[in-house]
């Protein structure tokens, strides 16, 4: 769906990134992960794969540091079904 609306994805995209910031600039770095995660969705939606892989490496990084296992196994379950890594 988000291939055919390219005004939702820059929208969606937009506030990802918004949000994102915000999370991280108030220590919220589980949600910051979560919005990282999501952006990696969108992006592999849109088949941007370098930018999946960057914001999927980056939320597996947020993740191993706040010990949040079960995102992480999700995070990591997605860049192997994606084949996001180099």
């Amino acid at each position: 769906l988000i291939r055919h609306r390219p005004f939702a994805a820059r929208q969606a995209e937009k506030n990802f990134k918004e949000t994102v910031m915000m999370a991280e600039s108030m220590g919220a770095m589980g949600i910051a992960g979560q919005i990282y995660f999501d952006l990696a969705h969108l992006y592999a939606a849109q088949r941007k794969i370098p930018l999946a892989r960057e914001s999927a490496e980056r939320c597996i990084a947020i993740f191993q540091s706040c010990d949040a296992n079960v995102y992480l196994e999700k995070a990591e379950a997605f860049v192997r079904k994606h084949r996001l890594t180099p």
